[in-house]
């Protein structure tokens, strides 16, 4: 004799997915990936800004360093001076103001500050104190 599987009996039973509840989880694997979409354009935008100011502090540490060794053009006096440097394929435009201490004045206060046109806000800076010779 054979037996009957017991599902098989209620054809009732056996059901699929409606047509809203399919159309809800579409809706909600919609949202997720808009959401991870955003995420991602986010987080590209995000690497670009400290790739360019990781590139802005490289050239305010090399203006620094041409200006300490006395490299031709730099000259480690105070004042304000300025100039462009080409790193990374850009053009980049940098300002250092050096000021003499009253308080110790054989030590100067050197500011660079670095930006990607000549009157745009900086996008790094580098401090430092050096001893004149």
């Amino acid at each position: 004799m054979r037996m009957a599987h017991p599902i098989s009996k209620n054809k009732s039973a056996i059901q699929g997915f409606t047509l809203i509840e399919v159309m809800i989880a579409v809706v909600i694997l919609a949202l997720s990936l808009i959401g991870v979409n955003m995420l991602s354009r986010e987080t590209t935008s995000q690497l670009s800004y400290l790739q360019q100011k990781t590139n802005a502090y490289f050239v305010a540490e090399n203006v620094l360093t041409n200006l300490l060794l006395g490299e031709q053009g730099y000259y480690l006096q105070a004042g304000e001076q300025h100039g462009t440097e080409r790193l990374a394929t850009q053009e980049w435009f940098w300002r250092a103001n050096i000021t003499q201490l009253s308080a110790a004045p054989t030590i100067l206060h050197i500011n660079i500050a670095v930006s990607t046109s000549l009157n745009s806000p900086s996008i790094s800076s580098v401090e430092y104190y050096a001893a004149r010779h």
